[in-house]
């Protein structure tokens, strides 16, 4: 019986950590989740120290922060928030290669805008 329990436990605490390999899609509710709790903030310019400029840019820790440039276009402007939240929400999920892994991110906004906005 005793080993019934480990075997069972095991197995629960495995299907766990398949269920969760990958980052889930973000949805309209994480996107609200992180609202509340993160500060959006628009920039006229958004440069750091070397003075190479960004669409947007996220901070995790300890201030939980986003921030988007207004010299981008609409279109930049919704692809780049895409692009942040998904860098926070991977984030947030724990998966904190995928949420430093740019190229990942922008392969996701990218789907996910043109889910949401098709060819516009």
């Amino acid at each position: 019986m005793r080993y019934l329990r480990i075997f069972t436990f095991l197995l629960a605490f495995l299907s766990i950590g398949a269920a969760s390999s990958a980052p889930s899609e973000l949805r309209l509710a994480d996107v609200i989740t992180y609202l509340t709790f993160y500060d959006l903030t628009h920039v006229p310019v958004l440069q750091n120290q070397e003075g190479r400029q960004f669409w947007g840019m996220s901070s995790y820790y300890p201030e939980k922060h986003i921030w988007l440039s207004d010299a981008a276009g609409p279109h930049q402007r919704k692809l780049t928030l895409l692009h942040e939240f998904i860098h926070v929400h991977y984030f947030e999920q724990g998966f904190l290669e995928a949420a430093s892994d740019e190229s990942r991110v922008k392969r996701e906004a990218e789907r996910l805008y043109k889910k949401l906005y098709g060819n516009r």
